[in-house]
């Protein structure tokens, strides 16, 4: 490992997957940075934690270029099966929903069950090889930030001591990111206040390798509601693993206490699993935990930025713990690139707090109902909206998981209108949502390609140029290229800063012939129009979307409407 420098641009303090993402992101992005880790996890197993990767974690993941090597260890889950009390299948209830809600939605509609050790392996063996460092046994001790009365200097100092050395080190960057976990030091040391709510619930997680008589036990995801251990979740993991989860009732808290030990726990997991038989081979991890929820009262405060854990926690019940983090750190990364690159000004970061919190906010309202109703218990305000009335908590949980199942698989996570998502009279679809992920060909060739797979994520925006049939928009293309070849353009000043592509409806020889001027960067064919189907775009009239570096549509105006997008641009491009 290289030796840690005095200087980065960027500091990361946590090296778990949202640490060790936002470092890669960042550094695939242009920006020096790196990692100081507390624990030196190439001495530890390190196995358990996060392991469900959700279908818009694994978009973003891939257009990082890094699902190929995930799926590559993962189990590819793309159905579940739910066992009532008496171990009769019933998939009215369970985790079916979440498959059947992915259906048409994405190209990548199953579930990846990976173990954090092997995702952070992973990211981790990616950033280093485009120069990124990982220093592990480093905690930190204490942070300033200031700039001194000229602006010159790194404006942030961290403090960081070796855990084994006692060697202590300051290093200064430009920003610093806290994604060191639910006790993060960095949030505690820039005195971000965090609102905690502790439940009485405690839930217990172990992994291993299993025998068991349940039907269907490697499909992915099996639930098994139980009368005593609430909805008793049964999970295929990497390596012919197998997760076990459930929870314990007053009772069981009462008889075991505060802690469990491992045989315990197994003896209790094999109880919970009942009707079916249960022995496990062998066990690579289990914990025993309260369930928390925590929302810090911000995610920016000057020159440090907190991101995962370290700004809003929740149970594990929906598998959002990690997917969550990811969304944090896609949209943070490239917003802290441009902001160090001189492309927007600083206050742009306040529009990660203001997407980002009220997701982590709505996430942890839902979770205190999913958290309660995994447990066997129905929450108050459900009995009260129902006339008091008792009902199956099995039974209100599928109900309450299929209400909210687009924002739970992530494909329905959206944000507010600010500078950078901006509706107009003429947009085509929901600005501030997910760009659709759609089929498009490169000219010539028979097998279609995936528009996200074209977009890589590098902290660039794609203007994306539906240009319909071309003989019925030919006038409105070459309105565009007109201002777009013109000097008032925002290409002329921030070429660097957008990658255009062009999307023809039906299938032509050759692209700047079919439009009569030169195209707007690639060319690709959408051979039946779904794909402007898709983003409501009339082929009579075409379109232009412009798609922020993390996949989410910006702004979208009428394809003749070339100064609507300087404009757009002109609101935080500097």
């Amino acid at each position: 490992m290289a030796d840690l420098k005095d200087h980065y641009d960027v500091v990361i303090c946590g090296g778990g997957p949202v640490g060790l993402l936002t470092a890669y992101g960042l550094q695939r992005m242009g920006i020096e940075t790196c990692v100081v880790e507390r624990l030196e996890k190439q001495k530890l197993p390190m196995y358990g934690r996060a392991a469900t990767l959700l279908p818009r974690t694994l978009e973003m993941l891939d257009q990082y270029d890094l699902l190929t090597h995930l799926r590559q260890e993962g189990f590819v889950t793309r159905s579940g099966v739910n066992y009532d009390k008496d171990g009769r299948r019933d998939n009215t209830r369970g985790l079916r929903s979440v498959f059947d809600a992915m259906q048409g939605q994405t190209f990548l509609n199953y579930v990846l069950n990976i173990r954090l050790k092997y995702t952070e392996d992973i990211v981790k063996a990616e950033y280093e090889k485009i120069g990124g460092l990982v220093a592990g046994g480093w905690e930190v001790m204490g942070l300033t930030t200031q700039i001194d009365q000229r602006g010159e200097g790194r404006p942030v100092k961290v403090e960081v001591k070796n855990v084994n050395t006692l060697e202590t080190r300051a290093l200064v960057g430009d920003y610093l990111v806290g994604a060191d976990g639910a006790r993060s030091t960095v949030r505690h040391l820039s005195g971000v206040a965090s609102i905690k709510d502790s439940s009485t619930l405690r839930w217990v997680r172990i992994d291993g390798v299993v025998e068991t008589d349940m039907p269907d036990s490697r499909q992915g995801f099996a639930t098994l509601e139980s009368p005593i251990h609430g909805q008793v979740l049964f999970a295929a993991l990497d390596h012919g693993t197998t997760r076990v989860g459930f929870s314990l009732s007053q009772e069981l808290m009462d008889k075991y206490g505060e802690n469990m030990t491992l045989e315990q726990v197994v003896e209790e997991a094999k109880l919970a699993l009942k009707p079916f038989t249960l022995d496990f081979k062998c066990v690579d991890w289990y914990t025993v935990y309260n369930v928390r929820h925590s929302l810090a009262d911000t995610f920016v405060k000057d020159r440090i930025l907190l991101a995962g854990d370290a700004c809003h926690s929740h149970s594990s019940g929906t598998a959002q713990g990690m997917n969550t983090g990811v969304h944090d750190s896609f949209n943070l990364t490239w917003k802290l690139a441009g902001v160090l690159k001189g492309w927007y000004h600083a206050s742009i970061l306040e529009t990660y707090n203001g997407e980002r919190r009220p997701i982590a906010q709505q996430l942890i309202d839902l979770d205190k109902t999913f958290s309660k109703l995994i447990s066997g218990t129905v929450p108050p305000e459900l009995v009260v909206a129902r006339g008091g009335l008792a009902m199956d908590p099995n039974v209100l949980l599928a109900k309450v998981l299929e209400d909210n199942i687009q924002f739970t698989i992530g494909l329905g996570i959206g944000y507010g209108k600010n500078a950078l998502n901006v509706t107009t009279k003429s947009a085509t679809l929901p600005c501030g949502r997910r760009a659709p992920d759609v089929a498009v060909h490169a000219p010539g060739a028979s097998i279609p390609t995936r528009l996200q797979t074209v977009m890589k994520n590098v902290g660039l925006f794609w203007v994306v140029v539906f240009a319909g049939e071309p003989l019925l928009t030919g006038e409105k293309v070459r309105d565009l290229r007109g201002y777009l070849d013109g000097d008032d353009s925002m290409t002329k000043r921030h070429a660097n800063k957008m990658v255009f592509l062009t999307i023809i409806a039906g299938n032509k020889p050759q692209a700047d012939e079919a439009l009569g001027v030169s195209r707007f960067g690639d060319a690709y064919y959408d051979h039946d129009s779904s794909a402007h189907d898709r983003y409501g775009v009339s082929v009579e009239r075409g379109a232009v979307v412009v798609i922020r570096p993390d996949g989410i549509v910006g702004f979208a105006t009428a394809l003749e409407s070339g100064p609507d997008l300087g404009e757009y641009f002109a609101r935080f491009l500097l």
